[in-house]
């Protein structure tokens, strides 16, 4: 039988919110610039902004080069909350779902 199971996590975040969902919002590509030796490339792969049902296409290396299209599946500016979903890539090797929700 199969074993269906979740895993959660809360991290704390020393940053105003405000300032958290902001970057997330509007300078995500700047992960990369930040992050040179795990994240390679980022790419809006069909739209010009960050916006809701956005398809990201992101090159990272975690001791291999890896890849992942993201959807942004929601942006919602009055909770300030985002969320992702991976829809294609090599998490689907370790897992059957990666979801994140900011």
């Amino acid at each position: 039988m199969a074993e269906i199971a979740r895993l959660e996590a809360q991290v704390e975040i020393k940053s105003p919110v405000m300032e958290f969902y902001g970057f997330f919002r509007n300078n995500m590509h700047h992960l990369v610039e930040m992050f040179p030796e795990q994240l390679k490339s980022f790419q809006l792969l069909d739209a010009d902004e960050i916006r809701a049902d956005s398809l990201t296409h992101w090159k990272y290396d975690l001791g291999s080069p890896m890849t992942a299209k993201v959807k942004i599946e929601d942006i919602d500016d009055e909770d300030m909350s985002t969320t992702f979903n991976v829809v294609e890539g090599d998490a689907f090797r370790f897992y059957k779902s990666f979801k994140v929700e900011t």
